[in-house]
This record gives C-alpha cells, structure tokens and sequence, in this order.
C-alpha cells in the first residue's frame, strides 16, 4: 500500500489490476478476488499489447501499463469513462496516450527503453518507469498543458532527474 492506503496495483476503490503477459490484457478484479473485466490483446496498435509487464494506477484512476515486447508504445495510459461503461472491449476504460520506443544500445536516450518492468505514479502524476536492463529508472512529468512531449503524448522527462547509478543491476 502507499501513503494513501491504496493498493499499488489498485485504485482508491481497491481494485485490483492484473496484467496477464500470456494472454496480453489486462484484467480488473474486485478486492475480494472477483473478476470484472479485461481489455486488450496481441498487437501494437493503441490497447493491444505484445508482452505487458507491469501496471499502476494513479489518484484519478488512470491506468499506466509497461510493454517489453513492443517498439512503439513502451507505456500505455488509459482513462477510466465517464460513466464507468463502454471503452475498450466494455472496460470502462479508454486509450489516452502512450509513449517511449525500444533501443537495444546502452544507456539510451530518455524515453528510450530496452526493458521497461516495472511503473509507478506519485501524487502529482509523475511516472516513474524502471529499465531493468539499462539498471535505471526514468521519471517522466506531465507537460505543462497536457501536450507535446515525447512522442506528443503529454509528458516529459523531467531533466533534474537523475535516472543512473542507482543500483538496479
């Protein structure tokens, strides 16, 4: 649990998300365990997925999801409906934006991931992403108008970030 008592991989009702690698989805459940739905499938458009690894969820009930196995969209976010129905596959969840491309170099550029496993929001929708291969993590901010950044997605790295050295290896 985090500061406010919610669930890491949960929202600020206690759900549960799951991501299911075999089966590219993601998958919401009650906290007593009890399925609700699921989104997504194999593919690289916007909500499908090639291999999702990690997911968090924010203040606002925003769902972030990590892809290893994708080249474009490294990071997914979705937004919860209006009404809690329709969205992908009757979720109640839309695709808002992605961003971040593969790089098999070292130490690539920001935005750039070789593996990105893990993810976390703070308070004030920062996204922290770990690139387990490259031993770091990166911070990406929202930009300032929800616009432009990387990939336009409407974040940014945050430069007084240092993502190095910081012994994930």
């Amino acid at each position: 649990d985090n500061e406010n008592g919610d669930n890491e991989n949960g929202d600020n009702e206690n759900y549960v998300f799951v991501v299911d690698e075999g089966n590219a989805c993601i998958k919401k459940f009650t906290p007593e365990g009890v399925f609700l739905v699921k989104w997504g499938e194999y593919g690289s458009e916007p909500g499908q997925f090639r291999r999702p690894a990690a997911i968090t969820v924010d203040v606002n009930g925003n769902v972030f999801v990590t892809d290893i196995g994708s080249t474009t969209r490294c990071i997914q976010k979705f937004k919860p409906t209006s009404k809690g129905t329709g969205g992908i596959n009757g979720s109640g969840y839309e695709f808002d934006t992605s961003w971040g491309s593969y790089s098999p170099e070292a130490n690539p550029a920001g935005g750039e991931f070789t593996n990105p496993s893990g993810i976390a929001v703070d308070d004030e929708e920062n996204v922290y992403v770990t690139d387990r291969d490259n031993a770091r993590v990166q911070k990406f901010r929202p930009t300032s108008n929800g616009t432009g950044g990387i990939d336009n997605s409407g974040y940014e790295i945050d430069p007084t970030w240092d993502d190095y050295d910081i012994g994930l290896g």
